[in-house]
């Protein structure tokens, strides 16, 4: 939440979207967890090493939000979306991203190689026209869009977007 000229207001350019960042039991885990591991890993997985309360983090989020054999957990929403849209796509796939596109969508699709295309801001027609038109053409492609546009604060149709993904036999992200 900010506060500006005495009015208490959402604040989407902060990373505490949900007003949790003060909360004491949130607040009491992270102190815990702290004395427990440490304040940081020393480094990353592949510098340093797996520990333990990366894999048990991962084996609960897989069981817990899907049944599925494995998760990977990211340090970040930009690492997560340079990483994933980068190495799961490639030359010969398309990717369609609404012009406010975060840049760690942006730039993931620039790590792909794969063929790259915009489409005006939360417009599903404009979506559905360019999927239309290029599908066919296309081995995979990927929707791109955000769940808030943080520098907004505006929202896309999701059920919009979902159903062009399902007719055009695409993907879909979301940051």
């Amino acid at each position: 939440m900010a506060h500006i000229n005495g009015r208490q207001l959402v604040n989407f350019c902060v990373y505490d979207y949900v007003g949790m960042a003060h909360d004491l039991e949130v607040a009491a885990a992270a102190k815990a967890a702290i004395d427990h591991y440490g304040t940081s890993a020393g480094a990353s997985r592949l510098v340093s090493g797996e520990k333990q309360v990366h894999s048990d983090l991962e084996q609960a989020f897989s069981c817990v939000f899907w049944v599925l054999p494995a998760a990977i957990i990211f340090v970040s929403g930009h690492a997560t979306n340079v990483t994933t849209i980068g190495h799961l796509l490639g030359p010969g796939d398309l990717i369609l991203h609404d012009t406010l596109a975060h840049n760690s969508i942006l730039q993931g699709a620039k790590l792909s190689g794969a063929r790259r295309c915009a489409f005006a801001h939360n417009d599903w027609l404009a979506l559905d026209a360019l999927l239309s038109e290029n599908r066919p053409r296309y081995r995979r492609v990927l929707i791109a869009i955000e769940g808030v546009y943080s520098m907004d604060g505006d929202f896309p149709e999701l059920p919009r977007f979902v159903e062009l993904k399902k007719k055009h036999k695409a993907l879909i992200s979301g940051r």
